[in-house]
């Protein structure tokens, strides 16, 4: 019976013990991560033009937000400009991120 009590005692008093080894493999904001889970933060996303990622704090309102490209740089996609805008001049020519134009600030080529 006494056996029984030490062992639980001892797997208690080491409890906290692996809790803390958890908190201190996470990583800290700068450094290179694949997912979220690897951040202390929770928010592994691009910061720059690197196509790494890294670990960054969250905004105010606690979302990750991925670095986006600034306007005059080529794109697929809305999701990948600053302005969500991606449009090409011309049939032939490459998408590029362009600012938001009109009266409602709306994606619309030049």
């Amino acid at each position: 019976m006494s056996g029984v009590v030490w062992t639980l005692m001892l797997l208690l008093w080491m409890m906290p013990m692996v809790h803390q080894e958890k908190i201190l493999s996470k990583k800290s904001n700068g450094l290179h991560c694949q997912e979220h889970s690897e951040c202390h933060s929770h928010c592994c996303v691009r910061t720059s033009q690197i196509p790494r990622k890294f670990c960054s704090a969250k905004t105010v309102f606690l979302q990750c937000v991925a670095w986006r490209k600034p306007s005059g740089d080529y794109c697929y996609s809305h999701s990948e400009c600053e302005s969500l805008c991606c449009l090409s001049a011309s049939e032939t020519s490459s998408s590029r991120c362009t600012r938001r134009s009109g009266l409602l600030a709306l994606c619309l080529p030049l």
